[in-house]
Parts: C-alpha cells; structure tokens; sequence
C-alpha cells in the first residue's frame, strides 16, 4: 500500500512539473528565448574569412564545427582550419606571410673596343705624262715628233705640243732631232748636242714660256 502511494506521488510531481516548465515557456520573455536561440545558432555561425590585410577573402566563409574547430570554405574547396575568422564583430589577422626577395646583382655591360681604323694609304704618284709625274729620258725619247712633242730642259720635262705651231722661228725647228731630246744647251745659246739646230740664245720670256709646259721631272 505504501509502495503505491509512493509511486502515485511521484507521477503526480512529474506532471506538476511539466506543467509550470509548459507555463514558463509561454510566458517566458522573448528576449531570453532569443538569447538561447542565439547560443544554439552560434555554433554552426558561418563568419567571413579574413586576409593579412583584415580583408574579406572573396568567397570564402568560416565554419564553426560542433567540435569547436573551424573549416574555411571557399567557391572551389573547403580546407581547415580557418586562416583568419571574424567572430562576435571581432577580427583576428592571419599571420602575415614574409616575402622572400634575392637581390641578383647585375652583370656590367660589356663595352666592345672602338676599332683602331686602318691607316689611309698614300696616294698613288702621278704617271708619267700626268701634271706631276715623274719620266724616264727613254719615255720622253718616245714622243719625238712635232705631232707629239716633249722636251728636256734642266732636268724636268715638258710637253710642247700645242707650242710648236706658235713658237715665232717657226714649227721647223722642232723635229726628231729636237722633241724627245734634251734642250738645256740649245735654250742656253749653245749648239744642243744630238739636234741639229744651231746655237740660240732665249729671252727671258721664252723661258717663261717654256715654264708653263712642265709637266714633272726626269728621273
């Protein structure tokens, strides 16, 4: 009798008990019920990922495991734990990551030598017959007509083609026997050996003539 008396009483306290747990529910404040709400929803709060810089990485959101860890899910992977995670309106930075810089040093430039330019060669010397070139007496000894007339005179030689026609004794005395000879004697007033022109002595103009035919000397 005792045992159900007992047992009668503890169903009845278990009921009297349900029922004001019932009554407080429905009468609790809803600030309190959202505040436990809240506890319940933190720890499956999925938070923004956080770069060194305290920026949003892009597409990348925190989740808090019931374990208390934390997975960073992105657009493409998922990988734990977080980096960086804003939790309760506070940030906290992932470590920064050191940029390692290797400084090569540059090479000079390699500067070609300035090549020594090759010296300038000597003129060639004038031929012979050209103003300035020098002539055997045997090439002046070719040209012993009046058609073609050179002379020797002091050692230089002279070309007096164009003067024979002009020369005031007339073109007579220039011959075989004189072009292509040496007139130093017969210019000085003395008979020209090898010529068959006589002695004559010049005036000062004819030599100044004579000098403006000289071509070179005689070598």
């Amino acid at each position: 009798m005792m045992i159900k008396k007992i047992v009668s009483i503890s169903l009845f306290s278990g009921l009297i008990l349900m029922g004001v747990l019932l009554v407080m529910g429905l009468f609790m404040p809803t600030s309190v019920l959202e505040k436990l709400s809240a506890k319940k929803a933190d720890k499956n709060t999925q938070v923004v990922a956080l770069d060194a810089n305290g920026k949003p990485i892009a597409g990348a959101t925190v989740q808090t495991n019931a374990d208390g860890s934390k997975t960073v899910t992105t657009q493409s992977s998922t990988t734990a734990p977080a980096a960086s995670t804003t939790t309760s309106g506070a940030s906290t930075p992932a470590a920064a990551t050191k940029a390692t810089t290797a400084t090569v040093a540059a090479k000079p430039a390699t500067v070609a030598p300035t090549p020594t330019p090759a010296p300038t060669p000597a003129p060639a010397a004038p031929a012979c017959g050209a103003s300035g070139g020098s002539c055997t007496a045997a090439q002046v000894a070719a040209h012993n007509s009046a058609g073609n007339c050179w002379v020797i005179y002091a050692g230089s030689y002279y070309i007096i083609t164009n003067y024979v026609n002009r020369h005031n004794g007339g073109s007579g005395a220039f011959t075989g026997s004189t072009c292509g000879h040496d007139i130093t004697a017969y210019m000085n007033g003395s008979t020209s050996a090898g010529t068959s022109v006589g002695a004559h002595p010049h005036s000062a103009g004819a030599y100044g003539t004579l000098a403006s035919y000289k071509i070179g000397a005689v070598k």
